[in-house]
């Protein structure tokens, strides 16, 4: 895998990674309070993750839905244009990129794991605009992204 490269293309692509750092940090960092937890449930959620608080030692007992981070969420951007790319998913981690002339596919790196450890604040008064599917009830947490996960070319 890699984040973007020596084409016209994959330079966009680098640099749709960069503003989505910053723009990730901004949103979280107003947020308030940062809880550890731990992802519980690894499926193929398109827009969160479930996890539980984490102390180091002791694990909750309570299912808590942390949205993901927004450039990392499906919704927004299914079958939609983005800078001049149209994104199509393959899966809810997967995803066609097309510029018109280029397609690649890409990947969330590093994936979501279960047991991962993710840093998370509540959403605040808004909330986070997330619901669960088939229940509609709100994701109230947002994952900070620490560990700088992103879109990036899948290898062949």
């Amino acid at each position: 895998m890699r984040r973007g490269g020596q084409g016209s293309f994959q330079n966009e692509i680098r640099e749709g990674y960069r503003l989505a750092r910053v723009a990730q940090g901004n949103a979280a960092e107003s947020s308030g309070r940062a809880t550890r937890m731990r992802v519980k449930n690894t499926s193929d959620f398109g827009d969160y993750i479930v996890c539980r608080t984490w102390n180091g030692t002791t694990e909750g007992t309570k299912d808590i839905l942390v949205a993901l981070p927004y450039l990392l969420q499906r919704t927004p951007f299914h079958g939609q244009t983005r800078n001049g790319v149209t994104y199509g998913y393959i899966t809810n981690r997967r995803r066609t990129a097309n510029n018109g002339t280029e397609v690649l596919t890409e990947v969330v790196t590093p994936s979501y794991v279960l047991n991962d450890e993710i840093w998370a604040v509540l959403a605040g008064s808004g909330g986070s605009g997330v619901v669960e599917e088939g229940t509609g009830k709100p994701a109230r947490w947002l994952d900070k992204n620490r560990d700088g996960r992103a879109w990036a070319i899948e290898e062949e």
